[in-house]
């Protein structure tokens, strides 16, 4: 917004007053747009007085040729019309015409009278079109010829004279483009430092600071949408190079990827982040700002890559964006993958998202890649480069609370997110009994041969629990077994209690 009322908004006007309410109380931003000073007045004023700002129409005012031009046409179109005006109406009046109207044909104004009444018209009037079925005839009449001439001449001599004026100005902005591009270049300059503090302002961003190895951007918050926004923590451990993000669908998974991409793109635009107070410690100072790793790219595979015109599946537009990714990245770029190894069999996006994720701790600073794959989260057992973390969901609301459990796996809670929008109940209660046969067999077939025997009949001395979300379910009941120890993990969480 100009900072000072111009009745043209002109950028000559908006300029001075900028430098000499903004710039010039800060040394810095002066040094930024040294090149605005003594800005080409005299090139600017001149095209302001030749020049509309409202429409770009060139003014009358422009030279003395053109506004003569204009005032001599202006007289003789209002005579031209009165006298064509009154002519339309007197043919209607006679029964030549159907109607007293006034039409535009070959750029002159004429009547439009019924074929055969062209005689009404007095000697000399010219007929400058026929309608399509030949019953309409557009007629100059001939007190109307030398006023339309006239038109005729003194538009020519207008845009003759329009097109010479803005030669002239054109000529004189070539002759200073240099200088030109220089203020262009300064405004443009102040012009980001105008919106990247208005950006700080809006969203109350700190500036952050640099680390080359790690990232810890606390309680940081990228406002996409619409206020409030939702802080999100990203502590990433030294020495982690791969963090799979687990949890529910609407959970937030990738909401956390675009953060983290958009929290390492910013400061390198020199935008400041919305990072919440440390307790206790206020806003942070230079001196203690939060940082942020640097990242040379951020290669990122988020959103469904199918495509008719290219003929890509959900499944090979993935792989396609990864070959990508896998091509262009270095040792300082960051990842972001959103469902790692989806839109396939489950078993073998399985493997090759684990092997992927392999391959990208060894080649890039840092991956984040969300996924609902067991397999995935246990990769942080068996590698310390890899970490897993958890998004929070509140079950009582169902919905995603963005904040980032670390070091936790999140639980897919597909069910209840589909109960959540309003699925069918019976479809769902259908659902949850073939999941809950679904883990029974892989319970039965992690115990050994000869503990056959385990069923699901309620008379035991033992219960076998899934817990889901949180909330435990009786998954088999039976005599005890001395193996339990062997009902593993595997896709679910399982405890097996003994009553008494």
């Amino acid at each position: 917004m100009c900072p000072v009322p111009c009745n043209q908004a002109s950028s000559a006007f908006c300029i001075t007053a900028l430098w000499r309410l903004v710039v010039c109380s800060f040394p810095a931003l002066e040094r930024l747009a040294g090149g605005i000073k003594g800005s080409l007045p005299g090139l600017a004023s001149q095209i302001w007085r030749c020049i509309s700002a409202g429409d770009g129409r060139v003014l009358d005012g422009a030279s003395s040729a053109l506004a003569d031009t204009r005032a001599r046409r202006q007289q003789n179109l209002g005579e031209l019309r009165s006298t064509i005006e009154e002519w339309a109406r007197s043919m209607h009046r006679l029964g030549a015409a159907e109607r007293a109207q006034v039409v535009v044909r070959r750029d002159r104004l004429c009547v439009a009278l019924k074929a055969g009444r062209q005689s009404d018209l007095p000697k000399g009037s010219v007929t400058l079109a026929t309608s399509s079925t030949g019953a309409t005839f557009y007629m100059d009449p001939a007190p109307t010829v030398p006023l339309n001439n006239a038109e005729a001449v003194l538009a020519a001599q207008e845009r003759e004279e329009v097109a010479r004026i803005l030669a002239h100005l054109s000529a004189a902005v070539a002759d200073n483009a240099a200088r030109i591009w220089q203020v262009l270049d300064a405004v443009t300059a102040l012009d980001i430092c105008s919106a990247r503090g208005r950006h700080a302002v809006w969203c109350g961003g700190v500036r952050l600071r640099f680390l080359l190895p790690e990232v810890a951007a606390q309680n940081g918050s990228v406002q996409v949408l619409q206020p409030p926004p939702r802080a999100v923590d990203f502590t990433v451990p030294a020495g982690v190079r791969v963090v799979t993000v687990t949890g529910p669908n609407t959970g937030g998974k990738t909401a956390s990827l675009k953060a983290l991409g958009l929290a390492a793109l910013m400061p390198k635009a020199g935008l400041f982040l919305p990072l919440e107070p440390t307790p206790g410690k206020g806003p942070p100072t230079p001196f203690d700002a939060p940082a942020v790793a640097w990242f040379d790219m951020v290669l990122a595979d988020v959103g469904d890559g199918q495509s008719l015109q290219q003929s890509l599946s959900t499944f090979s537009g993935h792989i396609r964006r990864v070959r990508a990714i896998l091509a262009a990245l270095t040792r300082r770029s960051l990842v972001l993958l959103d469902e790692a190894g989806s839109g396939t069999d489950p078993a073998e996006g399985a493997a090759l998202a684990s092997a992927l994720l392999a391959a990208l701790a060894d080649r890039a600073a840092l991956t984040l890649a969300t996924t609902h794959h067991a397999s995935l989260k246990d990769l942080a057992a068996n590698d310390s480069r890899f970490c897993n973390a958890g998004v929070e969901f509140d079950l009582a609301s169902l919905r995603p609370t963005y904040r980032l459990i670390w070091g936790s796996v999140g639980a897919s809670n597909a069910l209840a997110v589909a109960e959540g929008l309003g699925f069918d109940p019976l479809v769902v209660a259908e659902a949850r009994k073939v999941c809950l046969h679904f883990l029974a067999c892989i319970v039965l077939s992690a115990c050994p041969a000869h503990c056959s025997h385990l069923c699901l009949g309620r008379a035991s001395s033992y219960t076998v629990y899934v817990l889901s979300a949180g909330v435990p379910h009786i998954l088999l009941e039976g005599q005890p077994c001395e193996h339990q120890s062997r009902i593993t993990q595997l896709d679910i969480r399982a405890l097996v209690y003994f009553p008494g």
